[in-house]
């Protein structure tokens, strides 16, 4: 919900469907397949308490895809519980927030919460930038860069 609340102030609709959410979501989450250290939003999101250490194997397209199930299963609640909606829009379904989602969304307060939206504003500053196919290509690019966690 917060996601599509950011992306609803930003004026950035054409995030709104469920692959783009599922890509930005994935990737606020796991900011260092993109960000390395030295960068400043590396360091933004440190000081919020993301991490590259990891404390199993990860492969980052298996759990992409394993969260991408477990989104649309978050999807459907959502939506029934009235916090979100889909909609129909040039031919695509887009998620709103319904107005109830609106009013919950902006209550929400903790660290983990604030350093998310920080990190899903850096996802859309550069996915926003991105033509269809290099979007592709970056996300492709980011999902097998794996080898970037240390694992303990």
């Amino acid at each position: 919900m917060n996601l599509i609340h950011k992306i609803k102030q930003l004026n950035l609709n054409e995030f709104l469907r469920f692959e783009e959410l599922n890509y930005i979501d994935f990737f606020a989450s796991h900011p260092f397949l993109i960000f390395e250290p030295g960068q400043k939003e590396y360091l933004d999101l440190r000081y919020y308490g993301f991490t590259n250490i990891s404390l199993e194997y990860i492969n980052s397209k298996h759990i992409f895809s394993n969260q991408r199930e477990k989104l649309k299963t978050v999807f459907t609640y959502l939506i029934s519980k009235d916090l979100i909606i889909p909609k129909i829009e040039k031919k695509v379904i887009n998620y709103h927030l319904t107005k109830l989602g609106n009013s919950i969304v902006t209550k929400f307060t903790s660290e983990y919460y604030e350093g998310y939206k920080v990190s899903a504003q850096y996802i859309l500053n550069i996915l926003k930038k991105l033509s269809q196919s290099k979007k592709e290509e970056c996300i492709e690019i980011w999902l097998n860069n794996s080898s970037k966690f240390a694992i303990i």
